[in-house]
């Protein structure tokens, strides 16, 4: 039996990973600092290593172009808000 298929079933999270948190309150909250949110991040990072646990998510913080979804980012800032 095939899944029913809405109108929009081309635009799912598999073609764009992020487009379904640009309405998300946080995204909302941290618009317009994103210094502030990539500090907040790397701290997180911190606690997280020094707890023991191995980091994955650190780099991908300070990485020209990520965060920021210039020069084929794709981090959540990518994603403009509506």
């Amino acid at each position: 039996m095939e899944r029913p298929r809405s109108a929009k079933s081309g635009n799912t999270a598999a073609h764009k990973p992020f487009a379904l948190w640009r309405r998300r309150p946080a995204v909302r909250m941290w618009a317009g600092y994103l210094e502030a949110l990539v500090r907040y991040g790397l701290e997180i990072c911190r606690v997280w290593g020094e707890q023991g646990h191995l980091d994955s998510c650190a780099a991908s913080l300070v990485t020209p172009g990520y965060a920021a979804g210039g020069a084929g980012g794709r981090g959540p800032a990518a994603a403009p808000a509506r």
